[in-house]
């Protein structure tokens, strides 16, 4: 980079024929600027009036954080609404505290219920018999004239 800045400061000044003054790069501050800054300051602030500024608030101004907190409170309470109704949630009131459901709950034991169509329970009635008459496949298969001569004793399921 420096490099480059240095071609390009070799190319100002041939064409400037070397009167161009280096000046700085940025901003530059007035000479004892800083010197007399603050009585500079003091003057000016000394030289203007203070500006009041009270502007009268509109009834709406005035009750309008009120009228905004209202309508947070009234959010909060309608998604609860819809929280509670949407979780069916409707069981605990005064007249039924959180005790008294807990030991309700406690009380109440869930019920298994199985409906098996009669046709399935006819199978599973059939099953059972055929299983409990015969000690192993072999009878069965014998009984049943159902032997496969290329069938391994490994092959069978039971």
């Amino acid at each position: 980079m420096s490099v480059e800045r240095n071609k390009e400061e070799q190319a100002l000044d041939r064409l400037l024929g070397g009167e161009r003054q280096r000046q700085p790069r940025g901003f530059t501050v007035p000479p004892d600027y800083f010197a007399t800054f603050n009585e500079q300051m003091v003057e000016r602030l000394a030289d203007e009036p203070p500006v009041e500024r009270h502007v009268e608030m509109t009834r709406w101004q005035r009750v309008k954080p009120y009228v905004y907190l209202a309508a947070m409170f009234c959010g909060i309470w309608l998604m609860m609404n819809v929280f509670h109704r949407v979780t069916g949630g409707g069981q605990i009131n005064l007249d039924n505290p959180p005790a008294h459901i807990a030991q309700i709950i406690d009380e109440v034991q869930p019920k298994e219920t199985y409906e098996l169509v009669p046709s399935l329970i006819a199978d599973m009635q059939t099953e059972y018999d055929v299983a409990s008459a015969y000690d192993n496949m072999r009878e069965f298969e014998t009984d049943f004239n159902a032997i496969e001569d290329d069938v391994a004793d490994e092959d069978i399921l039971y």
